[in-house]
């Protein structure tokens, strides 16, 4: 096992250190995660990118700057030229390790081995945390970017198939509803699954017993008031006792 995982990784290697550009698109562009690259952003129609091809192609041709070197065709992925920032073409960034920064030297095959060869890339700071290609809110927005232009192809398909514009749209509506009620059934059963409604028929069983408890509650409140107003007026007839004795004694030693 231990002898076709070496096999594996050498013929990987060959694969990827092999004399020709790797071209990236918006389903592996994460092979740039992964050690170091230099990945040039171009589009066919730009003369500047046409002009820079053959410097880029003997880059790759050079096995001493021991990287990889690809190309991404931002008419093709134009989500990877909206979450790498492309204003201008062409646009060539230092990838390594997951740390992306922005080529701005001049573009020439002798300046560019010596940016990778002498490490000139440390001295730049790679792009922050939140605008890193890598992070996981710029792959929600692949993720988002990539259904917008499957929703366009789809209505572009059904122009081509001779369906009218409101006929497409139409059907893309529809099933963007029955999409959003057959996902809203499946976290539905999710949620009950895993947190489960109280059962209703334990309600009508414990309820009587809090009613009981409660009525029982009342009656011993209201009897102890009972308790509490005899006792009060029974205090009440003593104290006025007591006062009657006092004033007819007090007339007995007055008479006398």
């Amino acid at each position: 096992m231990e002898i076709l995982k070496h096999v594996f990784g050498f013929l990987v290697f060959l694969k990827f250190c092999s004399p020709y550009v790797i071209h990236l698109n918006s389903t592996n562009w994460k092979q740039m995660l992964d050690g170091e690259w230099l990945v040039k952003f171009y589009a066919p129609w730009c003369p500047a990118c046409r002009q820079f091809s053959p410097i880029w192609q003997q880059l790759s041709d050079d096995s001493s700057i021991n990287v990889f070197v690809a190309d991404v065709d931002v008419t093709e992925s134009p989500v990877l030229s909206f979450i790498f920032f492309v204003k201008r073409l062409p646009t060539v960034y230092h990838v390594k390790n997951g740390l992306f920064r922005e080529y701005d030297g001049a573009r020439t095959l002798d300046d560019l081995r010596v940016y990778v060869k002498s490490e000139k890339y440390e001295n730049e700071t790679p792009l922050p945390w939140y605008y890193s290609p890598a992070s996981y809110h710029m792959r929600i927005f692949i993720r988002f970017m990539d259904l917008g232009i499957f929703i366009t192809n789809t209505h572009q398909a059904f122009l081509d198939a001779g369906y009218s514009n409101w006929m497409s749209f139409l059907i893309i509506g529809l099933s963007t509803i029955f999409c959003g009620l057959f996902i809203g059934i499946i976290l539905v059963v999710i949620f009950d699954c895993f947190f489960p409604p109280r059962p209703q028929i334990l309600r009508f069983i414990r309820k009587p017993k809090k009613v009981e408890e409660s009525l029982q509650y009342e009656t011993e409140k209201s009897t102890s008031n009972v308790h509490d107003d005899d006792v009060s007026e029974e205090n009440i007839g003593n104290e006025i006792t007591e006062i009657r004795q006092r004033k007819v004694d007090n007339n007995e030693v007055h008479d006398s």
